[in-house]
């Protein structure tokens, strides 16, 4: 007790300087506690004479003092820095005075990492008052954004969810105010980058401030930005929540106002006139950033996700023999080829550059099979590609967009649903980029095609591009409007078609040039039409809607509506499909709107009866005035024709779409009976092979019967020369020998056969020749060898008998085999 109390009156009695050094903690907490003392008290009219400013000139003194090892000194520490932090807030010109962007850098990374990580609550809860008070002595919250980037390759849980709190703290009190754009793009992407791993921490509270500042991202730059950087990349459970997070965000995006504000923007909320600060044009203070733009203009920009995307490379990832696939003659290896670079490189890319990589031999194969390959399939991949190019190139894509606006719009002929609207979904992206007076020429060149698809989708896309056109200049001046009788020449075909969804995407063309031109300019193109043409195309003007910007004539002071009834206005809807699924039931009374790409009517193939109804329908659409008087009647019974003409519809609508199953059914037979005719063909040329090896067989089996009867034959031979042999030999040896000789017995029971005394008696030696012997010679053995001859030719015909049979029958079985295979083949094939 003694030695402590020795202990505290030895530093006491030190200076402030060396009490913050002492290596006791003790008495640098009582140094700590005192600077806190001292803070609390200065005179902000003294600032000079009290020589604090040396503590925000050298940021590194107080940063040593928050990094104290001690807990208990820590949180002195931290203390005594928020003291400092609140006088300075009151010190005028205090950004003048100090250098916050150093300050920010110099105690907030230390404030995070042993601050905000520290065991007792009170240092939390303080080092998180000083990052607020630090970081609104800057400009922004880039700098402290920045500085705590390293945290992120730390694995300490808790050092994460300090840093992630930090953030989340930081921009709901501050946001992305006076940020540039190019700023806020680094700051976001550099936290895009890290989330999604951050998202699927082991540690709870980790996942947890990771969703609430993917939360505060979106009220700053809307789900639209996150999904494209973000979102897309998170797992499907934390979408989810996420939804469910942005659903209960009540404020608006970006929010119009925070809870807290920089000393910079302080004065905007106060009464005080007095200030120096400038006013912008309404009379507000102007809150001028780093580069002289007011923080307003500069929240108000947008983030376009494009511009964050790295810059990729696609040429290298080509498949082994890509090009050489593409010119094969089957349509397998060109698909095949095409879906592996689509599937596998494309898909993934998002941001391309033309100054990196020459891509036009790449565009110039996929317009090339777009344009000629019989294969649907190739084709819808190729114009998927092109269209992945178009978005990833953009404005980079203008060198080739000519080549590819051509090549789609000569396959706009298809009409299976499918490649149709890849089709048209990659003409709208590419008039984003590739603009109105660049693709006049082209589209209206191909709007005089005969076959009716192409004239639809021309107009269509050319309705498009005149309701987002943004003109650069005064109408009258432009390119379009020279064109105007280019325009509506290649239109007139297109009017006059004899099917009316053809007609009425001419007429929507027409109703949007007199949207943008005025009547007046069209007014003797107008006159040329009949009557009920020229009063449908006025209904659309009203009904039509320029997307973009125009520029309006010199002498429109108001629009005109004399001749046109009033209708509200109706935003297009753009192209769904190519082919309807099912047509609703129109009135007689109203000419119907085909929204469908492929709207080919039937007209032509109607009933009488269906004509008649079609011809009072458009005689009742003239006006009153213009109608016979001698068709009242008729005219007052066509009330009741309606029921019937709806039925009609109705059941033209189910017969067309029975037509269309009926032809994709008679698709799929056709296919299916190919592929039966190349499986019979295979089945045809094995058995050809089955039938030839059977005939060989046979040929061999032939040839070894035939060998078998020329050996019986010589067998036979043989067996004669031995029987005259043993009857000469009987006949010269019955005067010189006994009946009870051995020899003689022998010859008399018949066993001296030919073998034995001809030259011929041993196969293997058939080529040598050899000495018949006398019978004088070795007489003695004589009716031994006799008996091993016999014996042996007896063997030997055993053997080859046995032979020739094992032989036959593996022939049979072999025979039987292969006719066993192919009559199962003939079977799976149902051939009988």
């Amino acid at each position: 007790m003694d030695n402590a109390t020795d202990d505290s009156a030895s530093f006491q009695t030190l200076s402030l300087d060396e009490r913050l050094v002492h290596k006791l903690w003790k008495a640098r907490q009582h140094g700590y506690n005192e600077l806190e003392s001292t803070f609390n008290k200065l005179s902000v009219a003294r600032v000079a004479e009290s020589g604090v400013n040396k503590y925000w000139k050298k940021p590194e003194i107080f940063t040593g003092y928050v990094l104290d090892s001690n807990v208990v000194a820590q949180e002195s520490a931290v203390k005594a820095l928020y003291s400092l932090l609140k006088f300075m807030i009151d010190v005028p010109q205090i950004r003048d005075l100090c250098q916050p962007g150093q300050l920010v850098q110099g105690w907030v990374p230390a404030l995070v990492e042993k601050g905000m990580t520290s065991s007792k609550s009170a240092t939390k809860e303080a080092s998180l008052a000083c990052v607020s008070l630090v970081v609104s002595l800057d400009d922004n919250i880039v700098n402290a954004i920045n500085c705590l980037t390293p945290i992120w390759t730390k694995k300490l849980p808790k050092l994460l969810t300090a840093a992630l709190m930090v953030h989340v703290k930081l921009i709901e009190q501050f946001g992305f105010v006076n940020v540039s754009q190019q700023e806020k793009m680094q700051s976001l992407q550099g936290l895009v980058e890290v989330l999604p791993k951050l998202c699927s921490h082991a540690d709870k509270s980790v996942r947890n401030e990771s969703m609430q500042l993917i939360l505060q991202l979106y009220t700053w730059f809307n789900k639209p930005v996150l999904q494209e950087l973000l979102l897309g990349k998170l797992k499907p459970i934390q979408q989810k929540d996420l939804d469910k997070l942005f659903e209960s965000y009540q404020g608006t995006i970006p929010p119009s106002s925070t809870p807290s504000q920089f000393i910079w923007a302080v004065p905007a909320q106060s009464d005080n006139n007095s200030t120096d600060l400038p006013l912008d044009h309404d009379g507000d203070l102007a809150m001028a950033g780093n580069n002289g733009q007011s923080a307003a203009a500069l929240d108000n920009q947008s983030i376009d996700p494009y511009d964050m995307f790295p810059v990729q490379t696609i040429l290298d990832k080509l498949p082994n023999n890509f090009y050489q696939s593409l010119a094969s003659s089957k349509w397998k290896d060109r698909v095949e080829a095409l879906e592996e670079f689509h599937d596998q490189t494309l898909t993934k890319v998002k941001k391309l550059s033309a100054s990196n990589e020459d891509h036009s031999e790449i565009i110039h194969k996929f317009c090339s099979t777009i344009t000629s390959d019989a294969n649907l399939q190739a084709v819808q991949i190729s114009t998927s590609s092109l269209d992945i190019l178009i978005s990833a190139l953009r404005s980079e894509y203008n060198p080739f967009a000519l080549e590819t606006l051509n090549a789609l719009l000569t396959r706009s002929k298809e009409k299976k649903p499918n490649v149709a609207d890849s089709i048209f979904n990659a003409l709208l992206n590419l008039s984003k980029y590739y603009k109105l007076e660049l693709c006049l020429e082209s589209v209206l060149q191909h709007m005089k095609n005969k076959v009716p698809q192409v004239k639809i989708v021309c107009s269509k896309f050319l309705f498009e591009l005149l309701s987002n056109w943004t003109p650069t200049e005064t109408l009258h001046r432009t390119s379009v409007f020279s064109n105007l009788p280019a325009i509506l020449n290649s239109l007139q075909p297109i009017v006059n078609d004899n099917q009316q969804a053809t007609r009425n995407e001419g007429f929507k063309c027409i109703a949007i040039l007199i949207k943008i031109f005025d009547e007046r300019e069209l007014s003797t193109y107008l006159d040329k039409l009949d009557n009920l043409k020229r009063k449908k195309i006025l209904e659309l003007v009203d009904k039509v809607e320029i997307k973009a910007a125009t520029v309006p004539p010199p002498h429109q002071t108001q629009p005109q509506t004399q001749l046109r009834s009033a209708a509200p206005v109706v935003r297009s809807q753009p192209l769904s499909s190519t082919i309807p699924s099912k047509r609703l039931a129109t009135s007689p009374l109203k000419p119907a709107r085909n929204s469908a790409l492929n709207g080919n009517t039937k007209s032509s193939r109607l009933t009488s009866r269906s004509l008649t109804t079609h011809q009072m329908m458009n005689h009742t659409d003239l006006p009153s005035s213009t109608q016979p008087k001698s068709n009242t009647s008729s005219n007052t019974s066509l009330s009741g024709n309606f029921t019937p003409q709806t039925n009609i519809s109705n059941r033209m609508s189910h017969l067309n779409d029975e037509v269309n199953k009926l032809r994709q059914e008679r698709q799929e037979w056709l296919r299916e009976r190919n592929d039966l005719l190349s499986n019979l063909n295979q089945s045809n040329l094995q058995l050809s092979k089955v039938n030839k090896l059977l005939n060989e067989s046979e040929t061999y089996v032939s040839n070894l019967q035939r060998q078998l009867q020329d050996s019986k034959d010589q067998l036979n031979a043989k067996n004669l020369k031995i029987k005259e042999l043993e009857s000469k030999l009987t006949g010269g040896t019955s005067d010189t020998m006994s009946t009870d000789s051995p020899i003689s017995s022998s010859i008399s029971r018949g066993r001296l056969t030919a073998t034995t005394l001809s030259p011929l008696r041993s196969t293997k030696n058939a080529t040598t020749p050899q000495r018949v012997r006398s019978p004088s010679e070795s007489s003695d053995d004589l009716p031994r060898r006799v008996n091993s001859l016999n014996l042996n030719n007896h063997m030997l015909q055993e053997e080859s008998w046995k032979r020739a049979a094992e032989v036959t029958n593996q022939l049979k079985a072999r025979i039987e085999r292969m006719r066993a295979k192919s009559r199962s083949g003939f079977n799976n094939l149902g051939v009988d």
